[in-house]
């Protein structure tokens, strides 16, 4: 064999060998009950003589599902102190999109201009309760008109409203906003599944059941640390993967089979309560199969007959031999399926 084709070897091997190690195999379908448990999400900040925390009752929304939270200011100092503005609410939260910019705020709402002046003890708290109703601000004319968001990625923060204070008597805290939460509002009729591998938590999401012929699948995952450590993880040797199999229960495509990853370790830590997203898609494809070497590599791409399919997600860590794995969700790809069709479920 030439140098050449010993080269072309190596990186096919890389390619396609994957996670095959691992002989994940299902053999059967099954009908599956798919359900979620509600995983808390809390951001806190301490400036100062006030500590103040967001705490989400979960990360995960159905598109137009309310979405509520709780804001918590407390007195760390050893004074009583005041919260003071001229119009309510003292306590707000903002909601970001993934372009940073801001959708929402609790306080853009109408209020009567009234002063407050509100004690807190040293050691006590004041508790305000919020829910946004997946709203987005579109206009000023001539007032503020809202829509329903879209589905993706948005980010929740609680902070002391603009042009309110805190204040000891001697100091005045204002302008503060915890760190942002980040929440995923999926399609209504999206399936979550889940597995536990103490100390991470997988969730796969599938956006529905029922895709057309050559549609493209996606898929979304988030790793969270339900520990109480900080886990050593990287970029590149930690990572989502997903598997598909047929009715036979044989393996139509392995993600990570059919694309090349470095094999380098860059530590991205991941604390507790705090989780990691990616997104994955699927062509419908089976998994490249090599046809020959001569005189490069050349590769047979072939997509997948219409069908019940199975999908499994998967993370897996490399440097620390770990693979976790979910449910399986089964889908069914139909030749008939229309775009207008898709769009009514929506």
């Amino acid at each position: 064999m030439s140098a050449r084709h010993m080269i072309y070897l190596v990186l096919l091997v890389i390619v396609l060998s994957g996670t095959a190690t691992f002989g994940l195999r299902e053999t059967a379908f099954r009908e599956e009950t798919y359900t979620e448990t509600p995983t808390p999400a809390q951001a806190e900040t301490t400036v100062d003589f006030v500590k103040l925390t967001m705490n989400l009752d979960k990360t995960i929304y159905k598109i137009g599902e309310p979405v509520n939270m709780t804001l918590i200011l407390t007195n760390i100092g050893n004074k009583t102190i005041f919260l003071s503005r001229s119009s309510p609410p003292v306590l707000d939260f903002v909601v970001y999109n993934e372009s940073d910019q801001i959708i929402y705020a609790y306080s853009w709402g109408g209020f009567i201009a009234v002063v407050v002046s509100y004690p807190i003890e040293p050691g006590e708290s004041f508790i305000r309760t919020f829910t946004w109703h997946q709203q987005e601000k579109i206009a000023y004319n001539p007032q503020t008109i809202y829509r329903q968001i879209d589905p993706g990625f948005y980010f929740v923060a609680g902070r002391i409203a603009l042009g309110a204070g805190v204040y000891d008597g001697e100091v005045v805290v204002s302008d503060v906003e915890t760190p942002r939460l980040l929440i995923d509002v999926i399609p209504k009729e999206s399936i979550v599944v889940e597995s536990t591998r103490n100390p991470l938590k997988l969730v796969m999401i599938l956006n529905k059941t029922t895709y057309r012929l050559g549609e493209t699948i996606k898929i979304t995952f988030s790793i969270e640390n339900i520990g109480n450590k900080t886990l050593d993880m990287s970029q590149y040797e930690d990572g989502f993967n997903f598997v598909v199999y047929d009715e036979a229960g044989s393996e139509v495509y392995d993600y990570n089979k059919n694309w090349l990853h470095p094999a380098i370790y860059i530590p991205m830590p991941l604390p507790p309560d705090l989780s990691r997203f990616g997104v994955l898609t699927w062509s419908q494809d089976y998994n490249l199969k090599l046809i020959t070497l001569d005189p490069h590599p050349l590769f047979e791409y072939r997509k997948v007959l219409p069908g019940r399919y199975q999908i499994v997600g998967q993370f897996i860590s490399s440097h620390s031999r770990l693979i976790i794995k979910t449910p399986p969700v089964t889908i069914t790809i139909d030749p008939y399926e229309t775009e207008s069709t898709e769009a009514m479920c929506r």
